[in-house]
């Protein structure tokens, strides 16, 4: 007999965002409400200021405070400069002066660029950047950049993107070393993350990579809630706060 001419067909893999990775482990149906606007001048300074440390230019404070300005002012628009605006541009010193420190300290391997992890069940995507911590005595460690506004109460505390991106980066080094150089660029001290639990990590994101694929979305009750569009008040239907 002949072989069946029936098309074979392949659900496509589920991709996801390192971002939204977060998100979901937070609670999968969280959509947040609120965007922190000191977060995206930060950003884009910060990786403007790891491309231009690869390219042997350590930026002074006062242009590091500058392009967060900048950055800070485009955002801001056409409103008008109130009180929280001059707030905002007060909090580019500080800025600035930890971020050159960073850069003094660290050698940048690669700025940020793509990657893509591969799973069971799916893709996470984003970006990633190394730096080279030269350690006395021990060598050239490379680390994982972790870029955060502010440093958590428990450092310890599993941030998923993160996590994504040193597994990544873990099948490209070679080296036995691979830490995390945690930076709070607004508010706290920065810490180093030098031991990595590889299988437990990738155990976590693969589950959370599966959870998306199955969608199995249900909500899950935490601080988010207070920054959400809650969308699992739509499992009551009748009217609110009603009393029989």
């Amino acid at each position: 007999m002949g072989r069946s001419n029936r098309e074979v067909l392949i659900s496509p893999r589920t991709v996801i965002t390192d971002q939204d990775l977060q998100r979901r482990s937070q609670c999968s149906l969280y959509h947040p409400t609120e965007i922190d606007l000191l977060e995206k001048p930060s950003r884009l300074t910060f990786r403007w200021a790891l491309r231009e440390r690869h390219e042997g230019k350590i930026r002074q404070v006062v242009d590091l405070r500058a392009h967060w300005v900048a950055g800070w002012t485009k955002g801001w628009g056409d409103e008008t400069k109130n009180s929280v605006y001059w707030d905002g541009v007060k909090k580019a010193a500080g800025f600035a002066r930890c971020v050159y420190e960073f850069l003094l300290k660290y050698e940048v391997l690669h700025p940020y660029e793509p990657y893509t992890l591969e799973l069971d069940r799916g893709q996470v995507k984003g970006e990633k950047a190394l730096v080279v911590w030269h350690k006395y005595r021990k060598g050239d460690i490379p680390m994982l950049v972790d870029p955060l506004l502010r440093r958590p109460r428990h450092v310890k505390t599993p941030n998923y993107a993160v996590l994504a991106q040193w597994l990544a980066a873990r099948q490209k080094v070679e080296e036995v070393e691979l830490g995390i150089a945690h930076l709070p660029m607004l508010f706290g001290q920065p810490w180093r993350t030098k031991d990595v639990n590889e299988q437990l990590a990738k155990r976590w994101i693969s589950n959370l990579v599966a959870e998306a694929a199955d969608k199995r979305d249900y909500p899950r009750t935490g601080p988010q809630c207070m920054t959400c569009s809650q969308p699992c008040s739509e499992v009551f239907t009748g009217p609110v706060g009603v009393l029989e």
